[in-house]
């Protein structure tokens, strides 16, 4: 929750009784230049703020632990509006164990409110009995493929995960604010807080998915607040820059496309993939016996751990010290393999470079884990 999270969030100050706008360092953007246009357009808001001490911000209405009542009551208010609405889906992680589990659905159809409905179990238990959990899917699935233009953030994962998990496609994306803010300002992040700053008087929220299962579904319902809100103001945008139609014709209809590619997966070669990965392996043994001869070392070295590589590297074997030029601190990576390389050449760097690549590749693209139905799926 640092400067990154909090530039371009318009707050007051009690002790000065005025607004401040916090922004990067000047010494900072000089170290990284990608930080110059982001503060160029926090300056733009300060010198609009200026011309006024009134201080307002966004106070929106959010809707969190509804009843099942109050969950059917706004889906059928929305679904007979026909207005544009927002969306965003809260998961948690997939593993190799797990699959990827929706924990809240946040909808809004309009600038101040929102409704964030969940959908799994929280600190207090499960929040709705099987029946009603059934029922709010059911009218989810209705609700979102009712034809109603659809609003949000790198549509391809949310709507990915309701596809991938209950079968509910969407039929009439209106804007992906990712896809269509990345399309006028190529240079620039793309992620939802860049987009918050830019369109918004929404100060910076992430911080609540930390802080327990209250503040997240507050953060979920931001999240679709914040989509809604941007979504106009970059459609102005597009046309002003002369882009709109470009984006109509070639990034708006290319996104189901993507998302189809991607359910579907790619056929694999089972048999041949565990033969791959079985020689990749074999490869990366020979590696690290090379490594262990090299250098004298009885235990086994991991060259994808930075701890090991420094103690191998810089304590054990005495070489200079590379650091990280953002970080300062002290680093193993390829960059500095090369560096090492040119200066003490040795046939150590190419094994250590060589065991990454081969592991890499192995647990990466070769790992049937990944696998689950014949064919190979990207996220």
């Amino acid at each position: 929750d640092g400067i990154s999270g909090w530039r371009g969030s318009l707050l007051w100050n009690d002790n000065l009784c005025t607004k401040i706008l916090p922004t990067f360092h000047p010494a900072f953007i000089l170290r990284n230049y990608d930080a110059a246009m982001p503060t160029l357009f926090d300056l733009k808001k300060a010198r609009d703020e200026s011309h006024s001490i009134v201080y307002e911000t966004a106070h929106p209405t959010l809707i969190t632990r509804p009843t099942f009542e109050q969950v059917m009551h706004e889906l059928d208010r929305m679904e007979k509006a026909r207005k544009k609405v927002a969306f965003d889906v809260e998961t948690t992680y997939a593993t190799l164990e797990e699959d990827m589990m929706m924990t809240s659905i946040a909808i809004c159809d309009d600038d101040d409110w929102a409704i964030s409905i969940p959908l799994a179990s929280d600190m207090n238990g499960w929040f709705w009995t099987q029946k009603e959990w059934l029922s709010i899917i059911q009218r989810l699935k209705q609700f979102f493929e009712s034809g109603i233009p659809i609003i949000a953030q790198n549509a391809q994962f949310d709507m990915g995960v309701l596809h991938f998990l209950y079968g509910i496609n969407i039929p009439n994306l209106y804007l992906d604010t990712m896809c269509a803010f990345h399309t006028i300002y190529p240079e620039l992040p793309k992620n939802l807080n860049m987009l918050r700053t830019t369109y918004t008087d929404i100060i910076y929220y992430d911080y609540m998915k930390s802080q327990g299962d209250d503040q997240f579904y507050r953060y979920n319902a931001l999240d679709a607040i914040t989509a809604y809100r941007c979504a106009e103001p970059i459609i102005r945008e597009l046309k002003e820059f002369g882009v709109y139609d470009f984006h109509q014709k070639f990034i708006l209809p290319l996104i189901p496309v993507l998302l189809e590619m991607q359910m579907r997966g790619m056929k694999i070669d089972t048999d041949l993939m565990t033969k791959t990965f079985k020689k990749e392996m074999e490869e990366y043994e020979k590696h690290l016996n090379a490594i262990q001869e090299l250098t004298g070392v009885e235990q086994v070295m991991n060259p994808n751990s930075t701890k090991d590589m420094k103690w191998l590297l810089y304590e054990k074997m005495g070489l200079p010290v590379k650091t990280n030029v953002k970080t300062k601190s002290p680093t193993t990576d390829k960059k500095a393999l090369e560096e090492l390389h040119k200066k003490y050449p040795s046939p150590l760097f190419d094994h250590i470079m060589e065991a990454r690549h081969t592991r890499k590749m192995a647990s990466t693209y070769l790992n049937l884990d990944n696998v689950r139905d014949g064919r190979m799926h990207t996220s």
